[in-house]
């Protein structure tokens, strides 16, 4: 399908895919201030949602710290006396073990650091391209796929508003964001306009999507009765978006916050038990 040269179309590739579908939905239905404030205000969700992450992220790197200037006070200042006191090689294996990671602290964290950067890179890299049988698995039970997998649920239902809104046929309108899509998205709309093609209703062959979370098939079908499913849809998208905030609040805020603070208590006690092992072995 050949698509109009509108203001959308032109802006992709310069903002982020969502905002320019938006500003495209609005254009062709000519209320392009309606499209900009709705790609703005779209905008500001991503980045609240940035901003909570960046938020839940402080408690656990917060205690990262705090082992990290733990570890370093041990090795610059406990462990000189400790060879004072004794030689290294005769320390308990235990301690040994202890003074090793803390002279090599430094290392550790960079090779921590390089493990974060690969994992995010390569995050970054498979999540909004692999598609398939597999990845349809990792959606449904796997951390972070089922969370880019309700972002990007979020993202069609409220490009598919936008085009009705616009007054574009709902297949049409799945077709128009499949072209600008990431191959992960794209890949969604096919199997939608194939459920379409195969019989089903719009509400049904969005529920049938396994990118839509079981809890929100009933309401994808049930909202489809109101008089205006494109306000439903926009509702819905960003009850979802609010939801995957919440757990990543849980996630790295709650759950990763709590298992720093635990890798604190366990290092101050391993410091701790060493000592009194150092001691308890001394004549």
């Amino acid at each position: 399908m050949k698509r109009r040269r509108t203001l959308g179309f032109e802006l992709q590739g310069l903002v982020p895919s969502e905002e320019a579908l938006l500003i495209e939905a609005a254009d062709l239905s000519g209320d392009v201030a309606l499209g900009l404030e709705s790609a703005a205000q779209r905008l500001g969700e991503r980045r609240e949602l940035e901003a909570a992450l960046a938020r839940a992220l402080l408690k656990p790197l917060g205690y990262a710290a705090a082992l990290l200037a733990l570890m370093v006070y041990f090795s610059i200042d406990i462990l000189p006396q400790f060879e004072r006191y004794k030689a290294r090689r005769l320390w308990p294996q235990e301690l040994q073990f202890m003074a090793f990671c803390a002279d090599h602290v430094g290392s550790v964290v960079l090779g921590l650091l390089v493990l974060g950067f690969m994992l995010w890179a390569g995050f970054g890299a498979i999540l909004p391209r692999w598609h398939g049988r597999a990845r349809d698995q990792f959606d449904r039970f796997v951390f972070p796929f089922n969370v880019y997998a309700s972002l990007s649920a979020a993202q069609l239902l409220s490009a598919i508003a936008g085009f009705v809104s616009a007054g574009l046929p709902f297949a049409q309108a799945v077709e128009l964001i499949a072209m600008s899509a990431t191959p992960y998205l794209s890949h969604q709309c096919h199997a939608l306009l194939l459920s379409l093609k195969r019989g089903l209703r719009p509400e049904k062959a969005l529920s049938s999507l396994v990118m839509i979370a079981p809890e929100w098939r009933w309401m994808i079908v049930a909202h489809a009765m109101n008089a205006d499913t494109a306000v439903s849809m926009r509702r819905m998208a960003q009850e979802m978006q609010a939801r995957v905030k919440k757990l990543l609040e849980f996630v790295f805020g709650d759950l990763l916050g709590n298992a720093m603070l635990l890798g604190v208590g366990v290092a101050v006690f391993w410091i701790y038990s060493s000592m009194m092992n150092l001691v308890q072995s001394s004549p």
